[in-house]
This record gives C-alpha cells, structure tokens and sequence, in this order.
C-alpha cells in the first residue's frame, strides 16, 4: 500500500469538512451536509473517527489539521498534513488498512496528478480528451469541413 497516496486520498476527502469536523456542533455539520453533500460529511465523519486520536496525540498533526481547517484550499496546508498522516499512518499500518477499507467501500475512485510545462494539454480519466496548442477536440462527430487556426493566421 503506497501511504503517501493513502495520505493524498485523506486530505482531499477531509480538507473540505475539516472546518466542520474540527468546530464540530450540529449546526456546522449541516451547513457541511448542505455545502459538500451527505455522503462527503459521512465519510469525513468515519475517517475522522479513526484518524482523530493519533492526530491530536501529535501536536505537528493536530496544527496541521487545524490549518486545513482554517484554509481548506490551501496547497501549503494540505501539504503539511499530508505529511503528518504518512507519519501516523507508517506508524500504525493497521489504522492504514482500516482507512483505505473506507475509503474505498465509499469509491474514492482514482486520484490524478500531473504537471504540465509549456504549451500542450493534459487529459486524465476516464473518457478525458485533451487536445495541444492549436489543436481540436471533438467529444462527438464531425460533419463538414473544419478549420483550425487563428483570425488572420496565412500559414499554409
């Protein structure tokens, strides 16, 4: 099991109900409910159940998961408690394997990452279609001629 994906995983299913989890009081897990839907609070509220005790334990885990919650958005923060729950989760593979068994009976499904550097296009997933600089993409068929380029562009 690749932790550091495991981890990954956790962030993006709990940055965004992290600031209700965290508050806690039923109000703010309605607003949730209502902001992120049902289903993420619920698996929020799973995960947090048995990721809360080894985070609080670690005060590194614990400000980490407060700054997500502060700034669910934030790359910096999601980084840093990515980090912190490799390190909870390499120390306990158990809590590892129950997480993961969560996190896909609920279809987490299959996370992406990719970096693109200068001109191009990045497609991922299923049924993702990407076409490069200049280039088009047709989700369907096409009849009749077709003419890429710009307004004024002579090139052959």
């Amino acid at each position: 099991m690749d932790l550091k994906l495991l981890a990954d995983a956790l962030v993006i299913t709990l940055a965004p109900v992290l600031p209700y989890l965290i508050t806690g009081g039923t109000e703010a897990v309605k607003a949730a409910g209502e902001k992120v839907g049902e289903g993420a609070v619920e698996l929020g509220r799973k995960l947090w159940a048995k990721l809360r005790k080894p985070v609080e334990e670690s005060p590194r885990a614990l400000g980490a998961a407060e700054e997500v919650a502060e700034a669910p958005d934030d790359d910096d923060a999601r980084a840093g408690l990515r980090r912190q729950l490799v390190k909870i989760l390499e120390a306990d593979p158990d809590l590892a394997s129950e997480v993961a068994k969560l996190l896909d009976s609920a279809g987490r499904g299959t996370s992406y990452q990719a970096t693109l550097q200068g001109s191009g296009a990045i497609a991922q997933g299923r049924g993702a279609v990407a076409a490069g600089e200049g280039g088009i993409a047709v989700g369907g068929s096409v009849t009749g001629d077709v003419t890429a380029g710009r307004k004024g562009d002579d090139r052959p």
